[in-house]
């Protein structure tokens, strides 16, 4: 961990401030503490959680590595002038250091209410896990859920008008991606097809690999091959809308588990699956760009889909808000968290239903895209947005302690609970809040509860 991160991030740092110094480009300075917020929080990883590459500090670190340094490095020398202008929205580049600012007080909060709580010994065990399940009820409820998963991504098609869109040979995923999943004034719509076509296969993949590692069923080869399909065709709403999350969520949330119970993975099989999946995501993010064709990704433009998007605490849309609010825009008190009680009715019901999700609200009033479209803000910068500094320091103390909350129970015992919690919870704090919004990020911690809850459930028949 030593050689591999905190070291290239102290030399960027130094070779930038020196390069600054030099000539005294602001830029420079900017990217020089794009290097700097990382140190810390790399360095507080290390002594305290080194030998675990997923604990929860290792993983805020890896998020700050992409959504800083490499953010910044790519938009002043490798994205081109269009890319490089959208990236920062428009902004001066030397703009993104009240971001900076705002993302380090942030993160220095959530460490705070980290170690807060106190650690639990691995002497401390829990109870012993000895429940039994039936793999042959997972079987027939894996057909049931692959039957339903169909069905859902048929629906889905058909209220998208696909077909047609096909036979006229447009495919437009982007407009199917604002207006389902983005943040458009229809908001995300037809959200109950995702539901059963998205979140229900993968809550099954999940319980059924993670009771396969626990040695508490034994799969056979049909049983791989039924899984395989269910995730194939949980793909289809995906690659339709041209939504890339839940597939890399579910992806992290399986290599995850892995590792937890059944080998763990090195460094250096983390940045091979890392470069997997960003080839994935940059494969996805082309489709999008080029709906009428597939075509082979490259490196080049799968960093541009990783790194140079919005993804985690991008320092873009951060930087945006914060120079803006309250400026020209009013801190919202509060509103877009007091209205996520809106989201549980569905827009069948209430086809007049106000958007909810605050993306649009920032696309359009802060960044003033005036195309339509949102840009959700992430968490960090929706606080701001909603409470200023002032809420930051509360909001993510409060965070920090639900973090190491979750981790504790995993550092007693690696059963199904205590594991795929953690799991799942620090991956939809990674790649839904950070990245988005409070909204999103409920939703789909319910969009995979409920389904892992209640297949979990299912397959329990006792305890040994």
């Amino acid at each position: 961990m030593f050689n591999f991160v905190l070291v290239p991030l102290i030399v960027g740092s130094l070779v930038f401030v020196t390069l600054f110094l030099g000539n005294g480009n602001e830029d420079l300075l900017a990217v020089a503490m794009s290097f700097l917020i990382v140190v810390p929080v790399s360095a507080i990883a290390l002594l305290a959680e080194r030998k675990d590459i997923f604990s929860p500090l290792n993983i805020l670190t890896y998020i700050l590595i992409v959504s800083a340094p490499l953010f910044s490095v790519y938009v002043l020398y490798f994205a081109d002038d269009w890319k490089s202008e959208y990236a920062v929205f428009w902004q001066d580049f030397v703009d993104v250091t009240s971001g900076i600012i705002l993302i380090m007080f942030a993160f220095a909060s959530l460490i705070f209410g980290y170690f807060n709580v106190k650690r639990k010994s691995s002497r401390d065990r829990s109870p012993v896990d000895n429940a039994v399940y039936s793999v042959s009820k997972l079987r027939i409820l894996g057909m049931l859920v692959l039957l339903i998963a169909v069905l859902a991504g048929f629906m889905f098609a058909r209220d998208v008008n696909y077909v047609a869109t096909l036979a006229d040979n447009v495919l437009s995923k982007k407009s199917i991606h604002e207006a389902t999943v983005g943040m458009s004034v229809r908001g995300s719509a037809l959200t109950h097809w995702r539901l059963l076509g998205i979140s229900l296969p993968h809550g099954f993949l999940i319980v059924f690999m993670a009771l396969v590692w626990l040695r508490k069923i034994k799969a056979e080869s049909a049983d791989y091959a039924l899984l395989g399909v269910i995730f194939l065709v949980s793909c289809f709403i995906p690659f339709i809308a041209s939504t890339r999350t839940p597939i890399l969520e579910v992806l992290v949330v399986l290599a995850m588990l892995r590792h937890y119970l059944v080998k763990e993975v090195n460094l250096t099989k983390l940045v091979i699956i890392g470069f997997v999946g960003m080839m994935v995501i940059g494969t996805l993010g082309e489709l999008r760009r080029n709906p009428e064709k597939l075509v082979l990704v490259s490196v080049a433009s799968s960093i541009d889909s990783v790194v140079g998007s919005s993804y985690f605490v991008d320092l873009g849309k951060t930087s945006i808000v914060v120079n803006r609010v309250p400026a020209t825009v009013d801190y919202l008190y509060g509103s877009s968290f007091i209205s996520i009680g809106m989201t549980l009715i569905p827009r069948q019901l209430w086809p007049d239903k106000p958007v909810v999700r605050i993306g649009y609200f920032v696309g359009q009033e802060v960044i003033r895209l005036n195309n339509m479209t949102g840009i959700p803000p992430g968490f960090i910068a929706e606080t701001y947005l909603n409470f200023g500094y002032w809420g930051i320091l509360p909001i993510f103390f409060l965070l920090g302690c639900l973090v190491r909350k979750l981790y504790n129970p995993l550092l007693q015992q690696r059963n199904f609970k205590n594991t795929v919690t953690y799991v799942v919870g620090i991956v939809l704090i990674s790649l839904s809040l950070l990245s988005t919004d409070l909204t999103y990020a409920l939703v789909q911690a319910l969009s995979y509860s409920a389904p892992i809850f209640a297949i979990h459930r299912f397959a329990k028949i006792g305890r040994s």
